[in-house]
C-alpha cells in the first residue's frame, strides 16, 4: 500500500472516531442536564416549611382515640397490642375483641417490644 494512502485511511479513521466520540459526549451532556433540571424541579416543588422530626421511641404520647384506632388496624399492622396490661392478639378478629377498656379521653405513652432483629413484636399503651 502506498504511504500517502495509508495515512489517508488512518486520518479518515481518526477524524470518524473524533466525530462519533464528539457526539456520544453530546448526548451524555444533554441527558445529564435534563436530569438536573428534573431534581432541581423537585427540590424547588417542595415545601420547606415543612420539617420532618423523628420520633424518638417511648416519648410519644398519644390520645385514646389514636389506641382504639390502632387495635381496629390490628391485622393490617401486624404486632400484638398491649393497653394498660390487656392483650389485644393479632390473631384474633376484631368482632371478637372487647375495646371497653380503652378510655378514649385518656392520654397513652407508647413502648415498643422488639425481637432479636429488630422487628416490632408488641406495641405497648400505658394510661398517663
Amino acid at each position: 500500500m502506498n504511504s500517502i494512502t495509508a495515512k489517508m485511511l488512518f486520518t479518515a479513521v481518526g477524524f470518524l472516531l473524533f466525530i462519533s466520540a464528539a457526539a456520544v459526549g453530546a448526548g451524555l451532556f444533554i441527558q445529564n442536564h435534563a436530569a438536573l433540571d428534573e431534581v432541581d424541579a423537585a427540590l424547588s416543588s417542595r415545601d420547606r416549611d415543612v420539617v420532618l422530626i423523628p420520633v424518638m421511641e417511648g416519648e410519644e404520647k398519644v390520645s385514646g382515640a389514636a389506641v382504639m384506632q390502632s387495635v381496629f388496624q390490628i391485622a393490617g399492622l401486624g404486632v400484638d397490642i398491649q393497653v394498660d396490661g390487656y392483650l389485644f392478639s393479632k390473631d384474633v378478629g376484631i368482632e371478637d375483641t372487647d375495646v371497653s377498656i380503652v378510655d378514649l379521653r385518656a392520654v397513652y405513652s407508647t413502648a415498643y417490644q422488639r425481637n432479636g432483629d429488630g422487628v416490632l413484636e408488641r406495641l405497648i399503651f400505658r394510661k398517663q
